[in-house]
């Protein structure tokens, strides 16, 4: 049997853990090792649930990309220099990881997906609403950085809602519930199709690691 391209990381195989505003689960780290422990990792993927005010963990050099997904959304009050971010459902907001910043809710407990990368790796993410129309999802060009020809490209799929298949190569369709994510190297394979089985939201996310 063909090994199958690509990691689903289902809901219940996630890595749970706590922060001071609620909990976490991991879905994503490179190296794998450093799944509990995103200070560690070049790149680290998860969400949030934010049950209360609270300040965000400390993360030295290393770049935050955060996009609520669940709930009424949230404000970051950033110190150094003091900031207000207002950030609606499905907007996102990158940010230092080191920079001091406090979360307040603005109606309720939310979800927030999570990118946690290194100072020196690229990230991106986008929310996307399918309906009926398949998404053939193409991969980028890589950041125009010094020594890009040489980046490894790492795209994760994290259904919000709905239900979608994923079709990649000619391995047989996997269905995605809310919740699940897939994380694959799209190096030489064809590009992913996305069929939405019901009216579907989901983050997509490309890392382009070194």
């Amino acid at each position: 049997m063909q090994a199958r391209l690509g990691t689903h990381i289902a809901h219940a195989a996630q890595t749970p853990g706590t922060w001071a505003g609620g909990t976490t689960r991991a879905l994503y780290a490179d190296p794998p090792e450093a799944i509990s422990a995103p200070a560690d990792a070049l790149a680290w993927v998860g969400t949030a649930v934010i049950e209360r005010p609270a300040p965000y963990s400390h993360f030295a050099d290393r770049i935050r990309l955060q996009i609520p997904i669940r709930g009424n959304g949230i404000r970051l009050r950033f110190q150094a220099p003091p900031e207000l971010v207002v950030l609606e459902p499905f907007a996102q907001h990158r940010f230092d990881g080191a920079r001091p910043v406090e979360v307040e809710l603005q109606a309720g407990p939310i979800v927030a997906l999570n990118l946690i990368v290194r100072a020196d790796v690229f990230a991106e993410a986008q929310v996307v609403a399918l309906e009926a129309e398949p998404l053939l999802w193409q991969l980028g060009a890589p950041p125009l950085l010094a020594g890009a020809a040489g980046l490894k490209a790492v795209q994760l799929i994290y259904l919000i809602s709905g239900a979608l298949t994923l079709q990649l190569a000619e391995q047989a369709a996997l269905t995605l519930h809310p919740d699940d994510g897939f994380v694959f190297e799209p190096s030489g394979l064809p590009a992913p199709l996305l069929v939405p089985q019901a009216s579907s939201r989901a983050v997509l996310a490309t890392i382009w690691l070194p």
